[in-house]
């Protein structure tokens, strides 16, 4: 397993500002035979600071060879503790779900519950003080089948 770390569009830097909507652009690129991707590999897309409130997201991808990428599109939380220990959630926004070229995706919600806004909240304890945007390859993709393309946007604010 493999943890990748996305490019952040503009500034790199996640910002705590109490008014207003804040948007987080992402964008990974990936060439056939870089890097070692299996199943379970992590791509880390987007920083959400403690205390945000996410309203939007999307998502799209264009996928090599493969054709397509199942992943699991969620949130990795830092627990309670200095371990550095983590919690990977996919409740907040996509679940498990397969990206193709030309699809783009944004959360909906089973049984009219929608699955946003979500708030993001973070114990005490918890460092760093805020999570990540993940995508989790399940099946469909590895570092030898392909290239991949993911990009998107969250947008959030805080109260």
């Amino acid at each position: 397993m493999a943890t990748l770390t996305a490019s952040a569009i503009g500034n790199t830097n996640i910002k705590r500002v109490h008014t207003g909507d804040q948007t987080v652009a992402f964008d990974y690129r990936h060439a056939v035979n870089t890097i070692t991707v299996t199943a379970s590999s992590r791509f880390l897309l987007a920083q959400i600071p403690h205390g945000a409130t996410i309203k939007d997201f999307y998502i799209h991808g264009a996928v090599g060879a493969a054709g397509e990428l199942t992943a699991k599109i969620g949130l990795q939380i830092p627990e309670g503790s200095t371990s550095g220990s983590v919690t990977q959630t996919e409740s907040a926004l996509l679940g498990e779900t397969t990206l193709s070229a030309g699809v783009a995706l944004r959360p909906g919600g089973a049984a009219g519950v929608p699955k946003l806004p979500f708030k993001l909240s973070l114990s005490d304890e918890a460092i760093p003080r805020y999570a990540w945007v993940t995508a989790v390859n399940v099946a469909g993709w590895n570092s030898t089948s392909g290239s991949v393309v993911l990009r998107g946007w969250v947008t959030y604010y805080m109260d």
